[in-house]
């Protein structure tokens, strides 16, 4: 439905979040929520890396390194993987991976670059 300019929204009562699947999935069920939630980027390699190279491929493959270090997955047996995009104008920007405990949701290295 449509609302005027202006108009406040407020947000969902908290019973209603418990309630719904895809919050209690990737949150453990509402046992452990309040646990484990805003921990993932809470590791020891999410912190200063140095970036190396001479050049511009030497950089973005440092770039990539330093993503893969950085990424997190909750499961021990995961890979972790990180990328480096080039603009056309010269930027680069690193994209690190992001999993979850049972798979959904996540976020693939290309998807954080970008």
């Amino acid at each position: 439905q449509a609302r005027e300019l202006g108009t406040a929204i407020r947000p969902p009562k908290q019973s209603l979040l418990k309630k719904h699947q895809l919050v209690a999935d990737l949150a453990g069920g509402p046992s452990d929520a309040a646990a484990e939630a805003g921990s993932c980027l809470q590791h020891a390699n999410f912190g200063h890396l140095d970036v190396e190279g001479d050049d511009v491929q030497q950089l973005q493959r440092s770039f990539a390194l330093n993503a893969a270090l950085r990424s997190y997955s909750p499961a021990s047996s995961a890979g972790l993987a990180g990328c480096a995009v080039r603009s056309a104008s010269g930027g680069l920007f690193a994209g690190h991976m992001i999993a979850t405990r049972f798979g959904a949701g996540g976020v693939t290295p290309l998807q954080s670059a970008l």
